[in-house]
């Protein structure tokens, strides 16, 4: 079996490309993540701004983070500058109307 970076980079990083190309071209928001090695990812994310999704946004946070209080973090972040419609994020206290008041919550670690 070959290992996982040399699949990746002769196999599927052409094809990665020339369909990152087309997307480009298009304006088609993509979102492509492949475990390229033991300990890493190879990421492709084009035209989030373009996708009618929230999907794009929350896969590109996945990606930048490595555990869910990080993830959580941007989240009530973004709900904060931007609103949200969460009765979870509620719950929390987090406002549904764009804030800047309310304070990110952090752990003492």
């Amino acid at each position: 079996m070959k290992n996982l970076e040399e699949t990746y980079s002769k196999e599927i990083q052409p094809l990665v490309e020339r369909i990152a190309l087309i997307a480009k071209q298009e304006d088609m928001p993509i979102f492509l993540t492949f475990e390229d090695s033991e300990s890493g990812f190879s990421t492709t994310c084009l035209n989030e701004d373009k996708s009618k999704f929230e999907k794009i946004r929350l896969y590109r946070w996945i990606n930048e983070v490595w555990n869910i209080d990080e993830l959580f973090k941007k989240i009530i972040d973004n709900a904060r500058k931007k609103g949200h419609k969460s009765s979870y994020l509620k719950a929390m206290g987090v406002p549904s109307t764009p804030s800047e008041e309310f304070p990110i919550p952090t752990r003492d670690c």
